[in-house]
């Protein structure tokens, strides 16, 4: 993957709603998909793309326009970026009025629920944790049967 799409991309989950199968097609027969268009109608759509604020983030319109630049170059079509907070970038996907948006965990779970959307990639930062992964723990009530896991699958109780 190109350094300065990693870069741009790099600021949280890509939530497309109704994309499932991407390894099999490219993207923009995956995009074509999503809008339910064929792929030739697709080239004249718009893609846009929700960029939600952050606390401490810094230059986002400057970051959000080298994106849609970089996309719209790749795809050879227009890509829009809005700039929103979460909220609205999860209601955007919902009322289809966005095809991509950048959420946290919350959200992208909020987005799955009310907009059907599914997961599509998550951000890879070389520096965290000291690795190419992020670590995760589900912390439930102790009433919860031990039964989820027997502890070589990461579930323990």
């Amino acid at each position: 993957m190109n350094q300065q799409l990693k870069l741009g991309i790099g600021i949280g989950a890509t939530i497309i709603a109704g994309v499932a199968a991407m390894n099999s097609r490219s993207i923009g027969e995956a995009i074509a998909t999503n809008l339910r268009l064929a792929p030739a109608q697709a080239q004249a759509q718009t893609l846009r793309i929700v960029f939600p604020t952050r606390s401490g983030t810094t230059d986002l319109e400057t970051k959000a326009k080298a994106v849609t630049a970089f996309l719209s170059k790749e795809l050879q079509q227009p890509v829009e970026a809005v700039i929103a907070d979460e909220t609205a970038a999860v209601e955007a996907l919902r009322a289809n009025r966005a095809d991509v948006a950048f959420l946290s965990s919350r959200s992208a779970l909020k987005a799955k629920e009310l907009a059907n959307a599914s997961l599509y990639l998550a951000e890879v930062r070389s520096n965290y944790s000291g690795g190419h992964t992020y670590k995760s723990i589900f912390v439930v009530p102790k009433i919860v049967p031990s039964s989820l896991g027997n502890g070589s699958d990461g579930l323990v109780s």
